[in-house]
């Protein structure tokens, strides 16, 4: 016997365009609710993030979608911490001449575009995420469930860039 139920599925960057042009659309919405930054009452704005997921499943009774979240600071934010990110890895190999092909504008341009859109800098505060499911299918019941906000603390361990030269320094490299 076929269950009557639909899959949770939400809409995540690492899906292809198309993902959802044969099937019903995403059901499962997120928010994320900035609640404190820095110890200090936050904005009690909605934060904006990227989802990724490999999927979901089932066990016995109970359906679920797996999701990664990327929280993301300001545009403005994320396209300096890329610009001085590049200014390092070019100041790193001075000597090397494959390094002067990114002293062209536009082909920094482009590393900087890449590195700001890749940035994940998960501001330190505490946030609350919430999840509805409503269905999209004609054989199911209509309304939309909502979870209980599961709060999220997150602490500043500093971002990837901060890892990669802390890496670079400890084997000896410059970092500036």
């Amino acid at each position: 016997m076929e269950d009557r139920f639909e899959q949770p599925e939400i809409r995540a960057l690492n899906q292809h365009p198309e993902y959802f042009t044969r099937r019903p659309p995403p059901n499962i919405a997120l928010t994320l609710h900035q609640i404190l930054l820095d110890g200090r009452p936050g904005s009690g704005k909605d934060m904006p993030f990227r989802v990724n997921s490999p999927g979901g499943g089932k066990d016995l009774t109970i359906y679920y979608v797996n999701v990664d979240l990327d929280m993301l600071e300001e545009r403005s934010v994320r396209l300096q911490r890329a610009e001085k990110f590049v200014a390092w890895m070019l100041a790193q190999v001075p000597a090397d001449t494959q390094s002067h092909l990114l002293e062209t504008a536009s082909a920094k341009q482009r590393l900087i575009e890449h590195f700001e859109d890749s940035y994940i800098n998960n501001p330190p505060g505490d946030y609350e995420i919430t999840a509805r499911y409503t269905p999209t299918t004609e054989e199911n019941w209509k309304g939309t469930l909502v979870s209980a906000p599961a709060r999220l603390h997150v602490v500043n361990a500093g971002d990837f860039f901060d890892v990669i030269k802390a890496q670079q320094a400890s084997k000896g490299g410059t970092n500036k």
